[in-house]
C-alpha cells in the first residue's frame, strides 16, 4: 500500500500534462485569431469555446489509457494473494478518481492559468495543422525544441528506410535478450525480500529455514475414515500411508490408526483367533490410555454397547531436507496429488504455509491469464475509441512489445515470477497503452480528417504518401504527445525515485519496474510506434487517401 501514491502520482500527471499541453496551444490559437481580427474584441465564451477543444482533441486518449490502467489493475483484484488484491483494488479505485478529478476539478482549473502569449506577430508563425483545425500558432525554431529543427530531421528520419531496418534490428537484439532474461527466471518466493534488510525478522526467517531443515509438520484429515472391518479398504488405506511415508523427504509418518490396531488385537484377540476382525470399540479406551483423549486427534460417536462410529481423524508427517520454497511447494502438491488418488478417504492436506505454495504454484497461470484478459480489454477498448484495426493492431503489438521486453529486462535484474512480478506486469501492461494509445489516436483522427477535406475537395489531387507529407504527418503527431509523454515519463520517474531508497526488495522491484517501463515505452512511443505507422500509411489504397498542402488546410 505504502507504494499506491507514488503509482497513481505517475499515472495522474500524464493526463495532467496532455491537458496543460492542448489548453496552452488552443490558448494561442485563439490569441492569433484575435490579432487578425483587431475589429472584434470581445470574447464571448472564450473559455467554454476552449474547454470544448481541449475535451474534444484529448478526451477519448485519456479515456483510453484510464479504462486500460483500472482494468489491468482490475484484474490484479482477482489475485490469490488478499494484500496484492488489496492493492489492485486500491489501486483501480483511485485510477477511477484520478480520471474524474482530471476533467472535474484539474480542468475547470486551467483558466486560472495566465499565459504568456508573445503579442509581437513577428515572433509567430502560421502553420497548416488540420489536426489542430483551420490555424495553429508556433513559435520560431529557436524558442521551441519540438518545433525546431531536430524535430524536423527526426521526423524525417522516422519514415526514412533506415528508421525501419533500425526498429527490426532494435526489436530482435531486445526480443533475443528478452528471452535469455525471462530464462532466467524461476517461479519462487523468498520471504526475506518482503523485510527490510537490517529488520530482526531477516534473522528469525534464517532460524526458520534451519528448523524446516529437520522438521517441517504436514497434517492430513481424513474425513472419511477406513473401514477397518473391511481388509480391501484397509489395504488401500495402508497403501496410501506407505507412499507418502516412502516419498522423498519424509522423515517419519506419525498416525494413531496404527496403534490402535495393535493396541485393539492385544486386547480382543487374545487366543490368536483367526475369525479376528478389528474395529472401531476400543477407540475411547485407547485414547484416554494414551491421554489423547482430549487432543481431538479422533472425532467419533458413541451409540452405546460399544457401538462406535468413527467420523474423522487426522494424522501427520515430518518433512525434512534443505528444500527451497519451491521445493516445498511442489512437495505439498505431490503429496496432494498422492491422496487424490484414493478419493475414498477424502483426504484434505494442510501445511500452516500452503496459501504461499498455492501462490507460488499458480503464479505462471494466473499471470498467462491476467495477461490475456488484461491485452483483451485493452484491444477492445482501443478498437471501440480507435475504430481501425491497423491502430488497434499497432497499439496491441506495442503493449505486447513493451511488457515482454520489460519482463526480460527484470530476469536480468535478478527477479522470478512471483506475485509481485505478476502485479508489476499487469500494471506495466495498463500502463504501457499509454505510449501507444495517444500516437494512434491521434493518427486515426488526422486521417479522418484528411478524407473529410479529400471529399469537400475532390478537385485537389494531393500525394499523401509522399515522404516530405508523411514527415509532417509524423511531426504533427509528435508536436502534440512527444513533449506531454516525456514530461510524464520524467516526472513519473521522479515521483518514484524515493522507493530506490527503501531497503525492501518488493518496493525496490516496484521502482525498478516503472524506471525501466519509463525507458522501454518512451522508444516504443516516440520511435517505434511511429516508424509502424509509416509502413501502414504505405500500406493503404491510395485512391482513397487524401492529403493536405501548405496552402489549402
Amino acid at each position: 500500500m505504502p507504494i499506491m501514491p507514488f503509482l497513481v502520482f505517475g499515472i495522474g500527471v500524464d493526463n495532467a500534462f496532455l491537458l496543460i499541453h492542448s489548453w496552452r496551444k488552443w490558448a494561442l490559437i485563439e490569441q492569433r485569431e484575435l490579432n487578425e481580427n483587431k475589429e472584434n474584441n470581445q470574447r464571448i465564451d472564450t473559455f467554454a469555446q476552449r474547454m470544448s477543444n481541449v475535451f474534444g482533441e484529448m478526451g477519448s486518449s485519456i479515456a483510453i489509457t484510464s479504462l486500460t490502467n483500472g482494468i489491468a489493475f482490475g484484474v490484479g483484484i482477482f489475485s490469490p494473494s488478499s494484500l496484492m488484491s488489496n492493492f489492485c483494488l486500491c489501486t483501480s479505485i483511485a485510477i477511477f478518481l484520478d480520471f474524474l478529478f482530471e476533467f472535474l476539478i484539474f480542468a475547470p482549473c486551467l483558466p486560472f492559468i495566465k499565459w504568456k502569449i508573445e503579442e509581437n506577430e513577428n515572433s509567430l508563425k502560421r502553420e497548416n495543422w488540420p489536426l489542430f483545425g483551420i490555424i495553429k500558432l508556433k513559435k520560431e525554431r529557436s524558442s521551441s525544441s519540438f518545433s525546431s529543427s531536430f524535430l524536423r530531421f527526426y521526423s524525417k528520419f522516422l519514415v526514412s528506410f533506415r528508421a525501419k531496418i533500425s526498429i527490426f534490428v532494435l526489436l530482435f537484439v531486445s526480443y533475443i535478450l528478452a528471452y535469455f532474461g525471462i530464462n532466467q527466471m524461476e517461479t519462487s518466493f523468498i520471504p526475506e525480500r518482503t523485510f527490510p534488510g537490517d529488520s530482526p525478522l531477516q534473522d528469525t526467517i534464517k532460524i526458520f529455514n534451519r528448523i524446516m531443515k529437520y522438521h517441517s509438520p504436514i497434517s492430513f484429515f481424513v474425513f472419511h475414515p477406513p473401514n477397518i472391518s473391511d481388509p480391501v479398504e484397509l489395504n488401500n488405506f495402508n497403501k496410501m500411508i506407505n507412499i507418502i511415508q516412502n516419498f522423498p523427504n519424509t522423515l517419519h509418518v506419525q498416525i494413531w490408526l496404527n496403534g490402535y490396531l495393535e493396541y485393539h488385537k492385544t486386547k480382543i484377540n487374545l487366543n490368536n483367533s483367526i475369525n479376528y476382525q478389528p474395529n472401531y470399540s476400543l477407540v475411547p479406551q485407547f485414547l484416554k490410555e494414551r491421554r489423547m483423549d482430549d487432543k481431538r486427534i479422533v472425532q467419533f460417536r458413541d451409540f452405546g454397547l460399544g457401538n462406535i462410529s468413527v467420523d474423522s481423524f487426522v494424522f501427520g508427517i515430518s518433512r525434512g531436507g534443505d528444500l527451497n520454497w519451491l521445493e516445498r511447494a511442489f512437495f505439498v502438491d505431490k503429496i496432494r496429488n498422492i491422496v487424490d488418488q484414493f478419493p475414498k478417504f477424502n483426504v484434505s492436506v494442510f501445511d500452516y504455509d500452503s496459501t504461499i505454495y498455492d501462490l507460488i504454484l499458480g503464479v505462471k497461470t494466473e499471470m498467462l491469464k491476467a495477461v490475456f484478459v488484461t491485452l483483451t480489454c485493452m484491444a477492445l477498448i482501443c478498437f471501440f475509441v480507435i475504430p481501425t484495426l491497423r491502430c488497434t493492431g499497432i497499439a496491441t503489438f506495442s503493449v505486447l512489445s513493451i511488457s515482454y521486453t520489460l519482463l526480460g529486462t527484470l530476469g536480468w535484474c535478478g527477479q522470478d515470477i512471483d506475485p509481485v512480478t505478476m502485479i508489476n506486469l499487469l500494471m506495466a501492461i495498463g500502463l504501457s497503452v499509454d505510449f501507444s494509445a495517444h500516437i494512434c489516436y491521434h493518427f486515426d483522427i488526422l486521417q479522418e480528417k484528411q478524407i473529410e477535406i479529400q471529399i469537400e475537395s475532390p478537385i485537389k489531387n494531393i500525394k499523401i504518401f509522399e515522404q516530405k507529407e508523411i514527415e509532417k504527418r509524423i511531426e504533427q503527431i509528435l508536436e502534440v504527445v512527444g513533449r506531454p509523454m516525456l514530461e510524464a515519463v520524467i516526472s513519473t520517474i521522479i515521483c518514484i525515485f524515493p522507493l530506490f531508497f527503501i531497503s525492501i526488495e518488493i518496493i525496490a522491484s516496484f521502482a525498478r519496474t516503472v524506471l525501466f517501463l519509463g525507458i522501454i515505452g518512451t522508444i516504443h512511443g516516440l520511435f517505434i510506434v511511429p516508424v509502424l505507422l509509416t509502413i501502414q500509411i504505405n500500406g493503404l489504397n491510395r485512391n482513397k487517401a487524401s492529403g493536405f498542402s501548405e496552402g489549402n488546410l
